[in-house]
């Protein structure tokens, strides 16, 4: 089920899921370039944005005490919660709206889902290309949260 595969493999079923909304053809993705612990392959720079990216938008949209236990407590439990923001977002386009225990604010309006997308924009490209090097994505989704409005990103105080 989609909301399995958003908990538990986050990154390589957003990039499905964005190469179909973009109407790219072909044989689904069987595997993403790279390991999740190698941060210079497509994979693990992913994997370590989307991180990134889902901890600040969880310290901007909740409240602090709620933060701090879900996200800084016990590792799995962080894991969960962070990749529940993904499927948060996500699953709405499919007639699904995921609730959670503690309830969490709606987070999928958040600007950071605009850098996400852009970075998606970027991987489905370098697959398409099949283009398995390294890859600056990291560099990449800093450059554009540089140049976003720091209030809207919500990176400011982390």
């Amino acid at each position: 089920d989609l909301f399995g595969c958003l908990l538990t493999c986050p990154v390589k079923t957003a990039v499905e899921l964005h190469r179909c909304k973009l109407g790219k053809k072909g044989q689904p993705l069987e595997r993403l370039p790279g390991h999740l612990p190698n941060r210079k392959m497509l994979l693990g720079q992913l994997d370590w944005v989307l991180t990134l990216m889902l901890d600040a938008i969880g310290k901007r949209m909740l409240p602090a005490e709620l933060f701090e236990r879900l996200f800084r407590g016990d590792l799995m439990v962080a894991t969960m919660f962070r990749r529940f923001l993904l499927a948060q977002r996500t699953l709405p386009a499919y007639g699904c709206n995921p609730v959670s225990k503690p309830e969490l604010p709606n987070c999928s309006k958040h600007g950071l889902w605009a850098v996400w997308d852009k970075l998606l924009d970027r991987a489905v490209d370098l697959l398409e290309a099949q283009d398995e090097r390294e890859c600056r994505l990291v560099e990449m989704f800093f450059r554009l949260v540089l140049e976003e409005d720091q209030e809207t990103v919500g990176f400011e105080g982390l």
